[in-house]
């Protein structure tokens, strides 16, 4: 290889690592936006429900999701089934339980998609729209699903509210 190709090569490399850079950067800052809003909702919804956090809580740390469309597996116009994010068969295990679920949706562009409660027998049904944060206790009676998406990709960012537990006695 010529002295050219190399310096060619390396301003290639070089060009690279700097976007990547700056794609680093942007990311860091978008997930500081969310972390920000996450911690100004929650603030909001411990306050509103004068909820007592668990000695030790932490957040789980953002997950960034995606649904896609028609999946239904049960062919009951749900993609995902009703559920509490509390993990009860882990009950009395020692680790992090979940105490609160904070989801914020990232668009709305597709049809479907809505997440529906099933709490105390009734059904509350809720059509999220980009920017919604929804914040809700992880055990039960909050049982939770999410409906069919039809017509492009659903985009969402999880993190809980967590706490350590020694495992029961």
């Amino acid at each position: 290889m010529s002295c050219v190709g190399d310096i060619i090569f390396f301003s290639i490399a070089t060009r690279c690592a700097s976007q990547y850079r700056e794609a680093i950067w942007e990311e860091k800052d978008f997930v500081d936006q969310i972390q920000a809003a996450y911690d100004a909702v929650l603030l909001d919804y411990i306050k509103r429900h004068d909820i007592e956090l668990k000695p030790n809580w932490h957040f789980s740390g953002c997950s960034f999701s995606k649904y896609i469309d028609q999946v239904d597996v049960l062919d009951n116009k749900m993609t995902m089934q009703y559920h509490t994010d509390f993990i009860i068969s882990e009950r009395d295990m020692p680790g992090s339980k979940f105490q609160l679920t904070c989801t914020m949706y990232i668009n709305d562009n597709y049809d479907g998609g809505d997440i529906e409660f099933f709490v105390n027998g009734d059904i509350i049904n809720h059509k999220p729209q980009a920017g919604d944060i929804l914040v809700f206790p992880s055990d039960d009676p909050y049982f939770h699903g999410v409906k069919t998406i039809y017509n492009g990709e659903k985009f969402f960012v999880r993190n809980f509210v967590m706490y350590p537990y020694d495992g029961h006695p």
